[in-house]
């Protein structure tokens, strides 16, 4: 509940961002690198909600499986509530981490795993109360800036988060990267 007051965000959105914290703890994965928006959310104070894990370079999503394994019985023995990991289905990528509440309904956590090499490598500390500090392989932001470009200009549809975070991240906050090692990325992708 604190974190949620902290943070201006709901108790179930409050809980979500604990699960990640608590799966990422647990993922000691030499190659895994966190991208996306929750890279963005945890690692480079952007103030928005995210509500998944996005990993790359995980060749096979089923390398996952003693970590999210281990990260759901953390759960369980904090929380006292059932939590399981369930793996992706047959030619998937996605595993799915929940536990159900007093009142029956479920919070889950999806934790997409792509097969595709990193341009770059930046740690970032994740922090949440109560929990030590520790640092997680990741990427460079200018390198996911350019993924958010490039999702901007191939998806079907418009994120409206990919909008906020190319605002927040550029015109918002003082920029950490350079237009030109953005687009550097961009044309290697």
């Amino acid at each position: 509940e604190k974190y949620a007051e902290l943070k201006g965000i709901s108790s179930r959105d409050a809980q979500q961002t604990f699960m990640q914290v608590i799966t990422l703890k647990n993922l000691s994965l030499r190659e895994a690198r966190l991208i996306g928006g929750t890279a963005l959310v945890i690692g480079h104070g952007n103030p928005r909600f995210s509500e998944d894990i996005d990993l790359s370079q995980i060749s096979a999503p089923e390398k996952l499986a003693p970590f999210l394994g281990k990260a759901a019985r953390e759960l369980q023995n904090l929380l006292g509530l059932q939590s399981s990991a369930t793996p992706p289905k047959e030619g998937g990528l996605t595993w799915r981490i929940n536990y159900r509440q007093p009142d029956g309904s479920q919070v889950r956590l999806h934790i997409d795993s792509q097969p595709y090499h990193c341009l770059s490598a930046h740690p970032v500390m994740v922090e949440y109360p109560g929990i030590a500090p520790f640092v997680f392989p990741s990427i460079e932001m200018a390198d996911i800036i350019a993924d958010k470009l490039i999702a901007i200009a191939f998806r079907k549809y418009l994120g409206g988060r990919d909008i906020f975070d190319l605002w927040y991240h550029r015109l918002k906050t003082p920029a950490t990267f350079s237009d030109q090692s953005v687009l550097n990325f961009v044309i290697l992708k």
